[in-house]
C-alpha cells in the first residue's frame, strides 16, 4: 500500500514538471512569435497629411497638417520631424527639355526625381518632449508660402524613430497635391489677370487719348448724379 502511494507521489510530481517545462516552452513560442517575429514590441505609427490653401496679395499660403497615430503596443518617441515643400509643376528646365526629348528624367540609380524645394520646417525635441503613447493620435502643423504660378507641389515628411538613433531610421511619408481653385482663379490665372490688367490700362489710355470724344459730351456738363461716377 505505502508502495503504491509513493508510485502515484512520483509520477504526480512528474506530471507536475513536465506540465512547468512545456507551459515554458509555450511561453518562449509565443513570446518569439509575437515580439520577434512579429515585431509587436517595436513602435508602429499610421502618417497621414492634410492640405489646406488660402490666397494672399502676391503668394498662396499652404498649411499642411500631419496627423501620426500609433498603433502599435509600445510608445512613439522621437527627437526629430521634418516637411519639406518640393516644385512640381512648373517643372525645372532640364527635367521638361528632358520629357520633350524622349528621356527619363529619373536618374539611373534613382526610383523618383529629387524636385527642386521651395522650403522645408523642422522639430526638435529633447528627450520626453515628443510622445505618443499607444492608441492615442498627435499632429504637426507647418505653414509654406509659394510663388503664385506654383501648380504642383510634393509634401515629404520625416519623423526619426528614437530607438533607432544615429541611424537616420524612421517613418517617411511622400504627398503630391493639386493646387485648387482659390478666389475664382488659380495660381497662374490670377498671375495672368495681373499681367492683362497692367497692360490693358496703358492700352485702354491710349485708346482714349487718341479718339477724339463727340461735341456734346464735351461741352456737357456733369449733373451731380454723374459727379460720383466719373470720379469713380
Amino acid at each position: 500500500m505505502l508502495r503504491d502511494l509513493t508510485f502515484w507521489k512520483d509520477l504526480g510530481e512528474a506530471l507536475e514538471s513536465f506540465a512547468t517545462a512545456l507551459a515554458l516552452m509555450l511561453g518562449g513560442l509565443w513570446t518569439y512569435l509575437a515580439f520577434i517575429r512579429q515585431r509587436l514590441a517595436l513602435p508602429r505609427l499610421d502618417v497621414s497629411v492634410a492640405v489646406q490653401e488660402a490666397s494672399l496679395a502676391q503668394c498662396l499660403l499652404i498649411r499642411a497638417q500631419v496627423s501620426l497615430r500609433n498603433s502599435g503596443n509600445v510608445v512613439v518617441t522621437s527627437d526629430l520631424g521634418e516637411i519639406r515643400l518640393r516644385q512640381v509643376v512648373p517643372p525645372p528646365s532640364h527635367i521638361e527639355e528632358a520629357v520633350i526629348s524622349g528621356f527619363d528624367p529619373v536618374p539611373a540609380d534613382c526610383a523618383q526625381i529629387e524636385w527642386p524645394m521651395l522650403a522645408g520646417r523642422e522639430w526638435k525635441w529633447k528627450k520626453g518632449e515628443f510622445e505618443i503613447e499607444p492608441g492615442e493620435a498627435d499632429s504637426l502643423c507647418a505653414d509654406f508660402f509659394v510663388p503664385l504660378q506654383t501648380q504642383v507641389v510634393e509634401l515629404y515628411f520625416f519623423l526619426a524613430n528614437a530607438r533607432k538613433r544615429g541611424q537616420n531610421i524612421g517613418w517617411t511619408l511622400s504627398h503630391l497635391h493639386h493646387l485648387s481653385r482659390q478666389g475664382g482663379s488659380s495660381g497662374q490665372e490670377r498671375q495672368e489677370q495681373a499681367v492683362n490688367e497692367r497692360t490693358a490700362a496703358p492700352a485702354e489710355a491710349a485708346a482714349t487719348a487718341a479718339t477724339p470724344e463727340p461735341a456734346t459730351k464735351a461741352t456737357t456738363a456733369p449733373t451731380p448724379r454723374e459727379a460720383p461716377e466719373k470720379v469713380k
